[in-house]
């Protein structure tokens, strides 16, 4: 089974906040995509067979433990399946999934969609090939609360979790190939918590290509958060995205916004045919 080549170049330190525009449509000169999607035309379905009743959480979660390539026979319609908990991804094997432009997975508001952990930093370079899917409505929930000191205010505050509305990933690859999505949501506030689509940390490299991202959120980076992660970001639309955290980072003697509020240099992130709305300081955010 083939599969893309993955980035391998190190960013010291990127975060990822995007707010684009819905009515900038990219122009017809667009970049060579550095990956391609994979052919899975002569694999079997491993998920559903052929009704959307058979098209089921369980049916996903078990196609991704025992497949290294799952895709869907749901029937001739689009079909939304609901993700009420956190579907694991191996990081010890390539996966690919496609949806095949029918299939939605959709978090309810509540859930996390996929995590690809692994609690190493920056050795793995197996992972994850997410393509012709939409991902909808994900939402990583904080549980590590930091109150605020009335005696220091200038120290960061917030959740020190809920990264990643849609996919979190550690030390782990990841490729994201004509996929959408769609109001997924990570915690807020907190200086480190961001990716309301996409977080990514510790990881040799994410690489996104012709996909979607429309009403996300997140204290830090409303669509894509990466740390200690290389990006690159090609072909792409970013619509509604917001960076809805409060506040800097003073932690580990950073003293760059953390809040989609200030551009900073490229950090180790490629990104490329993309339109920024007029206020580019809130749309761009990348922390050297």
């Amino acid at each position: 089974m083939p599969h893309p080549h993955w980035p391998r170049r190190v960013a010291p330190l990127a975060l990822l906040s995007a707010l684009f525009n819905a009515d900038l449509a990219l122009s017809a000169q667009v970049c060579t995509p550095p990956i391609a999607a994979v052919n899975t035309s002569t694999v079997a379905a491993s998920v559903g067979s052929g009704t959307p009743q058979t098209c089921t959480e369980a049916a996903l979660r078990n196609a991704i433990a025992y497949n290294s390539v799952v895709t869907f026979n749901c029937g001739a319609l689009p079909v939304t399946i609901p993700i009420a908990h956190t579907i694991e991804i191996p990081t010890q094997r390539n996966t690919v999934i496609d949806g095949g432009n029918k299939v939605t997975l959709d978090g309810g508001g509540t859930t996390r969609i996929f995590s690809m952990v692994q609690l190493n930093y920056r050795t793995n370079p197996l992972g994850l090939t997410l393509q012709h899917i939409t991902l909808a409505n994900g939402r990583a929930v904080g549980t590590k609360y930091v109150a605020p000191n009335p005696s220091n205010p200038a120290c960061a505050y917030g959740y020190a979790d809920g990264q990643g509305g849609a996919i979190l990933v550690r030390d782990a690859m990841l490729n994201v190939i004509d996929v959408t999505f769609r109001n997924n949501a990570a915690a807020t506030p907190g200086p480190d918590v961001g990716g309301g689509a996409i977080y990514a940390m510790g990881a040799l490299g994410v690489t996104i290509v012709g996909s979607t991202f429309i009403g996300n959120s997140g204290s830090n980076g409303g669509a894509v958060g990466l740390l200690q992660t290389g990006g690159r970001i090609v072909n792409s639309v970013f619509s509604g995205n917001v960076a809805n955290g409060t506040g800097r980072n003073t932690a580990g003697g950073c003293d760059s916004a953390r809040d989609g509020r200030r551009p900073r240099p490229n950090a180790g992130v490629r990104v490329r045919r993309l339109h920024l709305e007029a206020d580019c300081p809130r749309n761009l955010c990348i922390p050297g």
